[in-house]
């Protein structure tokens, strides 16, 4: 098997190598690469030989491995019949999105990543506002606190938004998820980069410049690329100038809120006061047909959330300064806390400003964006019949035993919920998360927005 040398793929190898010793099996022969060098060790094998019997690579990599190398394995009959590795336990993004192509279940997902928005909820609160529900609206937000003082060291110079990062990959993913908004607007089989119809690229239409004109007004209002490379305590997976307090908000992935409200990060100044909501989205989408903008309603956005609200006039903020870090909650809170995850994750469906006199409806398109979707195992079908059927008992019980709930609800990682049971829906799953000791506020914000989230039937771009 071909992994690249990071720490989830390692756990795969631990779990591998408890399997076939308990089985009393010879160990799997495993070829780890650094980040540097997987994807060159990857293609010489499968433009090469073709030796390998599974393939660890990001989700997106699914229409490669199966249309353009010919090498993944359906593994639909499988999947469904296997009880152990309780297939319909995924969410469904991940089964039935990131797994499957063509209608092929090709792949087996390990971890799952997401975007979202995060904020500092001391500085909304402070000024009136509920989280941005548009990507208008994160202008105007980003707009108000730029330029002030949001870390408390007395000078004005903090940030409305971290958004850009030019190291590990982040440059691409704020304007796909601002995009994503604009031009997916009847779910997942909706155009993306292209109209499915005709292939028209979607840089030929009128979302790609309001989606650019976006990224350009929020540019205006945000702080500087961030550059330095990736160190244990500012991973790739987060904006490290949010972690320190200078930012309002950010985008980033469920790695972000595990490092800011993590007691044993030294360098987090907002914990205790993250939090956390579904990407924004748009109140204009693209009719592909027309070509031109069209405002979203019940017919032109579907899976819109309707919001029967505007946003009242902001009141000034100020930074407070940071509270003491809160002790874990003790285990007879689970219950009680997992149940206030359920309340906030209702109240993120609905605007939470005071209605207008006459407010006009306003029907907002949001997309998850999954970025590469995060990590699958791939089978190779070229294989012997009897050694793929092996391969995939080991990678099922992999993918059942490899630390799931230490690489999903561990601040070490950047993966988020993957399996329904991992959304803090009761005591015991929320118990697993509280374990590591995140502040209960931010940890029922990230919770209720993940719940939000993966319940929404609209389009998701990878």
């Amino acid at each position: 098997m071909i992994a690249p040398r990071v720490p989830f793929a390692l756990e795969l190898v631990h779990a591998s190598l408890a399997f076939t010793s308990a089985a009393g099996l010879p160990p799997v022969n495993w070829s780890l690469p650094d980040t540097a060098r997987v994807m060159a060790t990857m293609m010489a094998d499968l433009k090469g030989p073709r030796a390998s019997h599974a393939y660890v690579l990001p989700a997106n990599a699914i229409g490669d491995m199966v249309d353009t190398m010919g090498v993944a394995q359906d593994l639909g009959a499988l999947t469904v019949a296997d009880t152990d590795l309780d297939w319909a336990g995924f969410l469904p993004l991940y089964r039935d999105v990131l797994a499957v192509y063509d209608g092929r279940v090709a792949a087996i997902p390990t971890q799952g990543i997401m975007m979202q928005l995060y904020y500092r909820r001391d500085l909304l609160a402070a000024a009136g506002l509920p989280p941005p529900r548009t990507w208008s609206e994160v202008v105007s937000y980003a707009a108000r606190f730029n330029g002030t003082d949001l870390n408390g060291d007395g000078v004005a110079d903090d940030y409305g938004i971290c958004l850009w990062r030019a190291t590990c990959d982040g440059l691409s993913n704020p304007l796909a998820a601002i995009l994503a908004s604009l031009a997916q607007s009847k779910g997942r089989h909706t155009g993306f980069l292209f109209e499915p119809e005709s292939m028209r690229p979607v840089w030929e239409t009128p979302a790609w410049e309001a989606a650019l004109l976006l990224a350009r007004n929020l540019t205006a209002y945000a702080a500087p690329v961030y550059t330095l490379p990736p160190t244990p305590l500012m991973p790739c997976f987060t904006q490290p100038l949010f972690t320190q307090g200078r930012c309002a908000m950010s985008l980033g992935l469920a790695g972000q809120f595990k490092s800011d409200s993590n007691p044993a990060n030294p360098l987090s100044v907002v914990r205790g006061r993250v939090g956390s909501s579904v990407l924004p989205g748009s109140d204009t989408v693209l009719d592909w047909a027309r070509n031109a903008m069209v405002t979203c309603d019940p017919d032109t956005c579907p899976f819109a959330t309707h919001y029967p609200s505007t946003l009242a006039s902001p009141a000034p903020a100020s930074a407070a300064p940071p509270p003491a870090p809160a002790a874990a909650p003790p285990r007879r809170l689970h219950r009680r806390l997992a149940a206030h995850v359920r309340r906030h994750a209702r109240s993120l469906t609905a605007a939470r400003a005071p209605p207008l006199p006459s407010p006009p409806p306003l029907w907002v398109n949001h997309v998850p964006y999954a970025a590469t979707g995060g990590q699958s195992i791939f089978i190779s079908r070229l294989q012997p019949e009897a050694q793929r059927l092996a391969t995939y008992t080991l990678v099922a019980q992999m993918v059942r035993d490899a630390g799931a709930w230490a690489l999903v609800a561990g601040p070490g990682s950047e993966f988020g919920p993957t399996r329904t049971e991992q959304l803090g829906l009761d005591g015991v799953s929320y118990g697993h998360w509280a374990m590591y000791g995140y502040d209960p506020d931010d940890l029922a914000g990230f919770l209720g927005a993940a719940q939000v989230r993966v319940r929404g039937a609209g389009g998701v771009c990878v």
